[in-house]
């Protein structure tokens, strides 16, 4: 590579959105039409960008027929694993009792009142699950973590909030994510191949099951999880990244709310408004 072709960083305090997305407009190969059905997907930061993309009018798809809070997907296993489900080779029927309630462990605060209602809600939200993906032109799927609790029958969207004994801590590194990845696209060529798009959370643990500060905990996450997928995304076809963690974190002095963790409605505007100019029609 000669000199002239050299990116350099930008002089000026902090990146402005406009640097961090320049050239990748030619590079993403997939344009979204207001119009396209749409998947979003992921971590708690990834239900703000799903409100976001409604005001902005996208067609966003109700994949999951529940709040934007009980969010299942927050690292790769989880990813997977919802694919196997949509297929009908993930389905456990396991329940936590939670406060005169049952709880799905595999769907974050996704509850009912008896064993018999929950079931009947994992039926609905697998046809609904199943429906969207059938539908869907575009995939914007954000992870965010790398840490991860399982047991012998999957892997828990997040920390366990009953029954804590049961289940095993761990953490995905570079080259298993890649694998359940991977795993997780070819899976979704049952259904068209809709393109993916990947970003990551920029939004901390919360806690961590390691003995480090969650600090420490959370710029391993988000290496691992960077680093893997935008690994992937350089090497498959149909899928891009798009870095709203990098326009959260690197363009913004200040940009999390009171509680240091999620992230000022500005810094979601000038995410959804990145995502337009890289990837509007």
């Amino acid at each position: 590579m000669t000199r002239e072709k050299l990116r350099t960083w930008p002089r000026r305090p902090r990146p402005r959105v406009a640097d961090v997305i320049a050239g990748l407009r030619e590079t993403v190969g997939v344009r979204v039409a207001k119009s396209t059905p749409l998947i979003c997907m992921g971590s708690c930061f990834a239900a703000s960008l799903r409100v976001a993309m409604i005001h902005r009018e996208y067609n966003v798809l109700d994949a999951t027929g529940h709040p934007p809070r009980c969010c299942t997907i927050f690292n790769a296993a989880t990813f997977e694993q919802e694919m196997r489900r949509a297929v009908g080779t993930f389905g456990p029927a396991d329940h936590w009792c939670i406060e005169n309630e049952v709880e799905d462990p595999y769907r974050y605060k996704v509850t009912a009142t008896d064993v018999g209602a929950l079931e009947a809600d994992r039926l609905t939200y697998r046809v609904r699950w199943e429906r969207a993906l059938q539908e869907a032109g575009v995939f914007v799927l954000t992870l965010g973590q790398s840490e991860v609790w399982h047991s012998n029958s999957g892997y828990l969207p997040t920390y366990p909030r009953a029954e804590r004994d049961q289940y095993q801590a761990g953490t995905l590194g570079y080259e298993y994510t890649r694998e359940l990845l991977q795993s997780a696209w070819q899976l979704l060529g049952a259904y068209g191949q809709p393109r993916l798009v990947l970003t990551v959370s920029p939004v901390p643990l919360k806690r961590t099951w390691r003995d480090v500060s969650p600090v420490i905990a959370n710029a391993d996450s988000k290496a691992t999880l960077r680093a893997a997928v935008g690994d992937f995304a350089a090497e498959t076809t149909g899928v891009s990244y798009f870095p709203a963690y990098e326009i959260a974190t690197q363009c913004f002095s200040e940009p999390y709310q009171v509680d240091g963790r999620h992230v000022r409605r500005e810094v979601i505007a000038a995410v959804i408004a990145a995502f337009d100019e890289v990837y509007g029609e």
